[in-house]
């Protein structure tokens, strides 16, 4: 079981709120190291709040499951697509 990203990059340019992300953030919310048409240029290394999986075990793993944090992603992406209308073909679904 895998998180079913779209690569949208949305998630990549409203990363204002996420405090692990703060010195990763250009000015505007959009991470330093995001091209748009190519997507995260350090995807290797990109910090833990950007990776689903590993961040599941470090972050929530102890208060709910795999599928209801999935879920809780999808439901973020889709808002973020949806506030950015984006085309319904990068909606996430679990």
């Amino acid at each position: 079981m895998s998180y079913a990203c779209t690569q949208c990059g949305l998630c990549c340019r409203n990363i204002s709120n996420i405090e692990q992300l703060k010195d990763f953030n250009r000015g505007d919310g959009t991470c330093t190291y995001y091209r748009p048409h190519i997507g995260c240029t350090i995807y290797e290394k990109r910090p833990l709040a950007c990776q689903i999986d590993a961040g599941y075990q470090v972050f929530a793993s102890a208060s709910m499951s795999l599928a209801d944090y999935y879920k809780k992603n999808a439901m973020v992406c889709n808002e973020l697509q949806e506030t950015a209308n984006m085309p319904i073909k990068f909606r996430v679904t679990v």
